[in-house]
């Protein structure tokens, strides 16, 4: 009778070893093939402040959020928040017009111009008339694989309104590699 342990054989040892090592090797291999090349996840992540006294608006506070759960990088987003009905509320966030980025945008290392900024000139007719607020970030390195990106300092304040109306803002992203967009696994609803 052999005794496992010490006394086991080196050779047989080694090759059990490489045989598991084989084995992870091709289900890791196995995983990383069915992971798509050009994927991303986008949700909001927020709070809601009740008003103190009747008649003060709602004020919805938070950020939105990109992580590319793909395995190559994603070139170039474009953001898409998009409030329904539109013209609810008050909307706004850290995106410049393309006119200022250079006066107060944020500058790369290699002195460029980098930021939030709205994609079409007449974005705050869109955004009046379809509720609709493109944005791009200017300068963007690529969002390799893991990476993830930020819409900071979202405010969305909600007048008082009648019971039963409701108001969402929802979001999506769009890449080079995603033109067809990916929406968010959330949206923001607030219902009186």
């Amino acid at each position: 009778m052999q005794r496992k342990g010490r006394n086991a054989d080196p050779v047989r040892l080694a090759r059990l070893y490489r045989q598991k090592a084989l084995a992870y090797k091709e289900k890791f291999e196995n995983l990383r093939r069915r992971t798509p090349p050009h994927h991303a996840e986008a949700w909001f992540r927020y709070t809601v402040v009740l008003p103190q006294r009747e008649g003060e608006p709602v004020l919805v506070v938070g950020s939105f959020d990109v992580k590319n759960t793909g395995s190559e990088s994603l070139h170039d987003p474009v953001v898409l928040l998009r409030m329904t009905p539109p013209n609810t509320g008050t909307f706004s966030t850290r995106v410049l017009d393309p006119q200022w980025l250079t006066v107060k945008g944020v500058y790369t290392a290699r002195g460029a111009p980098t930021g939030w900024v709205y994609v079409h000139e007449d974005w705050q007719e869109r955004a009046r008339s379809g509720g609709e607020y493109w944005i791009r970030l200017q300068g963007a390195p690529p969002l390799e694989p893991g990476g993830w990106l930020r819409v900071d300092a979202l405010q969305w304040q909600l007048p008082h309104q009648t019971p039963g109306f409701e108001a969402r803002l929802e979001g999506f992203v769009y890449f080079q590699e995603k033109r067809d967009g990916i929406a968010a696994g959330n949206s923001i609803a607030v219902s009186f």
